[in-house]
């Protein structure tokens, strides 16, 4: 089951799933509403600085892997939390 998610088109699926209920959600303005839109927005850009760090940084020997940390990380932090993954890997 896991497998599926590792390819591009379960990460597809999971981030178009995130959209939607980014969508779903931001029409009920409670306070766990937004808190669950934000922390869904850090999860989808967060994942796409993930990925765009792996594919434009392939040519200057910049790799993140994809694991439960750097992906939880990129989740919880967003785009911080992947400059903070990048920074360390470079160190």
């Amino acid at each position: 089951m896991f497998a599926f998610f590792s390819s591009f088109w379960g990460q597809f699926l999971l981030i178009a799933a995130a959209f939607l209920l980014i969508a779903l959600i931001s029409f009920r303005p409670c306070f766990f509403g937004r808190l669950f839109v934000r922390l869904l927005t850090n999860c989808v850009f967060g994942a796409l600085a993930l990925l765009c760090i792996n594919i434009f940084g392939a040519s200057s020997g910049l790799f993140l892997p994809v694991n439960g940390v750097t992906t939880a990380t990129a989740a919880v932090l967003g785009l911080p939390g992947v400059c903070a993954l990048a920074a360390i890997q470079l160190l």
